[in-house]
C-alpha cells in the first residue's frame, strides 16, 4: 500500500515539474491528503474534478489511474482518452504513455504509426524512454520506414540520458558496424 502510495505522489511530482499548471499548487494542497492516508477514491475525485477544467496534472493522473486501476476501476480506453489531454497539452510522460498504449493496442486500436508519433514528442522533451522505444521503432521498421543510422542517433540519446536499454542498443548497432 505505501509503495503505491509513494508511487502516486511521485506521479504529482513528475507532472508537476514537466507540465505548466496554473492551479497546480492549489490541486497539490487538496489531494495530498488523500494520498498520503491511501484514500485514492478520493485522491482520483480530486484529480478528475481539476482534469475537467483543463488542468493537464489533473488529466495526466486521471489518465494513470485509470491504466492501474488506482481509486477507481481499470479503464484503458477512459486512460487513452485522458492522455490524449494531457499530451497534446505537452506532458512528455502522458504522450509517453499514449505511445506505449498504441503500441500494445490496449484502451486503443494498436497503431504503430501513432505510437511513434507520440513518442517523437516525448523525445524530443528529453525523455528516456521514448529514445529508446524510437530507436527501437527504427532499428526494426515498426511505424517508421527502416533507418539503423536514425536508430542509432536515439539509441544514443536515450544511452546519454541515463538509459541503459539505449546504451545496449547503441552498442549493439555499433557491433554491427552500424
Amino acid at each position: 500500500k505505501m509503495k503505491k502510495l509513494n508511487w502516486m505522489i511521485s506521479l504529482v511530482a513528475l507532472v508537476l515539474s514537466s507540465a505548466v499548471v496554473a492551479d497546480a499548487k492549489e490541486m497539490i494542497a487538496e489531494v495530498s491528503p488523500y494520498l498520503q492516508s491511501g484514500n485514492l477514491a478520493q485522491a482520483y475525485a480530486v484529480f478528475e474534478r481539476y482534469a475537467e477544467k483543463g488542468s493537464a496534472a489533473g488529466q495526466y493522473n486521471v489518465a494513470v489511474m485509470n491504466e492501474h486501476g488506482q481509486g477507481v476501476k481499470q479503464n484503458l480506453e477512459k486512460a487513452a482518452e485522458w492522455y490524449v489531454k494531457a499530451a497534446e497539452q505537452g506532458v512528455a510522460q502522458a504522450q509517453n504513455n499514449l505511445a506505449n498504449l498504441y503500441l500494445s493496442g490496449k484502451g486503443v486500436e494498436q497503431s504503430f504509426h501513432l505510437a511513434v508519433k507520440w513518442w517523437l514528442k516525448a523525445a524530443e522533451q528529453g525523455k528516456p524512454e521514448a529514445q529508446n522505444h524510437l530507436g527501437v521503432a527504427y532499428r526494426d521498421g515498426k511505424g517508421v520506414r527502416q533507418n539503423k543510422a536514425t536508430a542509432k542517433e536515439w539509441f544514443g540519446k536515450a544511452c546519454d540520458n541515463g538509459s541503459q536499454e539505449g546504451c545496449d542498443g547503441y552498442r549493439e548497432l555499433n557491433e554491427q558496424g552500424q
